[in-house]
């Protein structure tokens, strides 16, 4: 029954064995409540349940405290006590061990490690006096998290004096390599034409070798630094013939690619299997150049890496890790070689895992290369650089894509002021939307002209080269939230309002301030109500979380019709709303992924199928409101909605940006995001740009908000009428 009960709790698991090489360890946590004051468990602990009660309790030797583990009532059910967990990049092992005493005549204790894809458990059983128990695991590629937990099947009581639990990594060659630790030795680079076409060819190929050749995806080699190696000679060279050259010199002894050993011919080709396959075009031209390079490469290109690491790039589920990119966040302004690293990991990492790769077009990302090369170099500060790199993700029209965070900010990046305002761009125009508590004097309808002096259709053009947006309605979306945040306490705006101009000063709240009232102003918003006495209305804001669902349903269950406002991010999931709506499953989405033995290469997966079969499912209209703010998971829900029965699509369309969110590091501990996993239809139609679009066009206009009118939701009682 103990084991029937911790299978429910926890998720299942397949043992897998992984072969430990050097070793070192990069988690260590070891608590001893002798040292823990406070009473009750570790502030980063967790339980399941109140069946039991947990205080540290002194020894009656005076040896110490302990933990102490006792039943709240005499019939209990389990509890499931959860330690720190922790996510896994590179960790090849976890072992949680623990000194503990239990007093039980039953089943005492169950000690469990597990990280998504595999578990270890041992049982404790009866009453024992000290003693220490271990268990460990290994990790693989697949794991995710690590997660120690304790399960108490009976009353106890139970006592543990200390805990240890200590994740451990393979180390590589490539992380011994310290030679340009302290810089790339490369102070200047020529941007001459010449030049730049060298280097285009040479970061193409160093971003092919360090994907596809074994010896590099095996972590024998520190890839950057082999950079800094090549970059002297390859500056020195006369031609792009003299650069194949040398990169031949250096590539062939690196290891052996006979064709008894690692060889493969099954390189994937294009069928309905695929999405994208990597046209590999730019190697035509090294044939002319020198034929026993592009030789090499090809047999590269063929290489079996199945039993590498993929050191330079992890697969999790089916999106992409980057763990083993270094930062270099000791200089926020890299010299100009890791400048040029920074640009030639960027556009590798797109070219290589990026899975709307092939809706950029190859003429367009090809020149990328050659576009940005003078300007990562000719970089003269840390805050050009990152705008730079902020640049660089314009050319993906990806709302995913954006310089996430830096480890350190930027004097000129500090903005620490939040103007309580609601607006958006209607019509091309900077509008108000919305009070924001009475804060300002400006009205719904107002037009924001000018701020701090600065007209906004500059600033939208300034925006439009640091901010990738998957069309023009999701780049005013962005620029609006974005122009909400101020360096000033105080910001000066000219407005529109009734034919007359009025300036208008606004002072910033703090982010103390302004977080928990916008939080509030979403929250006192009820997320479902009845528009009539027959119309539902439903918008997963607020207070909405995903067990809310079913009462959500039973009350509209005998509703006329349901609008649901899409509008907005979920709070929370939503994909399950179709059991109660589609009157069988449905296949309503799809997904792609990098093949992580050829990168590059974008496989289709399976049709994901949602809902059940439900005779009795809702039997009404179903209205859904969307426009450039149904985002991400918004745009995943609706394109299940758009299944039901009666579901009709209303207004614009929706962002166009969906999938799970991948990240690398760029020099400078500069944190980059981007979609990591493709999404569209079931039908393999696209969504990435161009968004989905509505049954019934609808647009807000300057009228309606300037007189309260909600216009898409009207159109909505009106179709249901």
């Amino acid at each position: 029954m103990h084991i029937k009960f911790l299978l429910s709790t926890l998720l299942p698991f397949l043992v897998l064995h992984v072969q430990a090489k050097n070793q070192e360890v990069t988690y260590k946590s070891h608590t001893v409540f002798s040292d823990i004051s406070q009473p009750g468990l570790p502030p980063d602990w967790s339980v399941n349940s109140d069946s039991h009660r947990f205080t540290v309790d002194s020894l009656p030797t005076g040896e110490g405290k302990t933990l102490k583990i006792c039943g709240a009532h005499d019939s209990i059910t389990p509890s499931v006590l959860t330690l720190t967990t922790l996510p896994v990049n590179r960790e090849n092992g976890v072992t949680f061990s623990m000194r503990v005493k239990t007093q039980s005549a039953n089943d005492s204790l169950l000690m469990v490690v597990s990280a998504m894809d595999t578990m270890a458990m041992q049982w404790i059983k009866g009453s024992t006096d000290w003693k220490d128990y271990t268990v460990s695991i290994p990790l693989s590629s697949n794991s995710q998290i690590m997660i120690p937990q304790l399960m108490f099947p009976d009353t106890g009581p139970y006592w543990i004096a200390e805990t240890t639990v200590e994740m451990t990594q393979e180390t590589y060659p490539a992380e011994e390599d310290h030679e340009f630790d302290a810089g790339s030795a490369i102070r200047a680079i020529p941007t001459d034409k010449n030049s730049i076409d060298k280097l285009v060819l040479l970061g193409k190929i160093w971003g092919f070798l360090k994907y596809y050749h074994p010896m590099v995806c095996d972590g024998q080699y520190n890839w950057d630094y082999e950079l800094f190696r090549w970059l002297p000679e390859i500056l020195k060279s006369r031609s792009k013939k003299e650069v194949c050259e040398l990169v031949f010199n250096k590539v062939r002894p690196m290891g052996p690619l006979d064709k008894g050993n690692h060889i493969k011919t099954d390189f994937p080709a294009c069928d309905s299997l695929y999405y994208s396959i990597p046209s590999f075009s730019w190697m035509n031209e090294i044939v002319h150049l020198h034929k026993p390079l592009y030789d090499l490469l090809d047999s590269i290109k063929h290489a079996d890496r199945t039993q590498t690491i993929h050191y330079y790039n992890k697969g999790l589920s089916s999106m992409n890790s980057f763990p083993t990119e270094a930062k270099y966040g000791d200089n926020l302004y890299p010299d100009a070689g890791f400048r040029l690293l920074a640009l030639y990991r960027y556009w590798n990492i797109i070219e290589y895992f990026y899975p709307y790769r092939k809706d950029i077009t190859d003429k367009s990302w090809n020149r990328v290369l050659a576009r940005f090369i003078p300007l990562f170099v000719h970089a003269e500060n840390a805050e050009e650089y990152r705008s730079t790199i902020d640049y660089l993700g314009t050319y993906l029209k990806d709302n995913h894509t954006s310089r996430q965070y830096s480890d350190s900010i930027l004097p000129a990046e500090e903005r620490n002021y939040y103007l309580p305002v609601f607006w958006d761009f209607v019509e091309q125009k900077l509008t108000v939307t919305d009070d924001f508590e009475g804060q300002t004097t400006l009205k719904k309808g107002d037009v924001v002209c000018q701020i701090n002096g600065v007209e906004v259709d500059d600033l939208v053009k300034r925006y439009a080269r640091i901010i990738s947006a998957s069309n023009e309605r999701s780049l005013l979306y962005a620029v609006a939230l974005d122009l909400i945040q101020q360096q000033d306490s105080v910001t000066d705006l000219n407005i529109r309002r009734n034919d007359k101009t009025l300036k208008v000063s606004i002072s910033g709240l703090t982010p103390k301030e302004y977080f928990p009232r916008k939080a509030k102003s979403f929250s006192d918003v009820p997320y479902y109500k009845w528009l009539s006495d027959s119309i539902g209305y439903f918008s997963p804001i607020g207070q909405y979380r995903s067990d809310s669902l079913p009462l959500v349903m039973a009350e509209f269950k005998d509703a006329k019709a349901i609008v649901i406002d899409m509008r907005n991010y979920p709070c929370d999931l939503l994909h399950h709303m179709a059991d109660y709506l589609l009157p069988h499953r449905v296949g309503c989405t799809r997904t792609t992924s990098v093949v992580p033995d050829f990168p590059g290469v974008v496989r289709w997966n399976d049709i994901q199928y949602f809902g059940k079969e439900n005779p009795d499912c809702y039997p009404g209209k179903v209205v859904v409101l969307i426009n450039e703010k149904t985002v991400s998971m918004g745009e995943s829900i609706v394109a299940i909605l758009r299944h039901c029965p009666n579901a009709i699509l209303v207004g614009s369309p929706t962002a166009g940006s969906d999938g799970p969110i991948s990240t690398f590091v760029l020099p400078g501990a500069v944190h980059v995001r981007f979609t990591g996993e493709g999404f569209y239809f079931a039908n393999k139609e696209g969504i990435q740009n161009r968004g989905i679009s509505p049954d019934v066009n609808v647009n807000v206009t300057q009228k309606g908000v300037a007189s309260d009118t909600d216009e898409l939701l009207l159109k909505a009682l009106d179709i249901i009428e």
